[in-house]
């Protein structure tokens, strides 16, 4: 069973990401993108669960942008979309 830990958005910016080596499913592409239209349109926060080389993390964010490669969350922080394995659109 995969343990995931939940941190501040804050604490993103002094992690370093791990890759699965797995192309990102569409179904994560897909979520990613409605995250950023839920995110610039009504400000919705969405859960972005990702691998880092500490393990399985969790942020409750806004996305403010999405790209097949990459992710923008607030202060233009980036999470490559290769280390995204789940998106909870609530």
């Amino acid at each position: 069973m995969l343990t995931v830990v939940e941190i501040p958005k804050e604490e993103v910016a002094s992690l370093r990401f791990k890759a699965q080596g797995l192309s990102s499913s569409a179904e994560i592409v897909r979520k990613l993108y409605r995250a950023m239209r839920l995110g610039n349109g009504w400000l919705q926060k969405v859960g972005i669960y990702f691998h880092t080389t500490s393990g399985p993390r969790r942020i409750q964010t806004t996305v403010w942008s999405a790209s097949e490669n990459y992710i923008s969350i607030k202060g233009g922080v980036t999470i490559p979309v290769s280390c995204i394995f789940r998106v909870d659109i609530v």
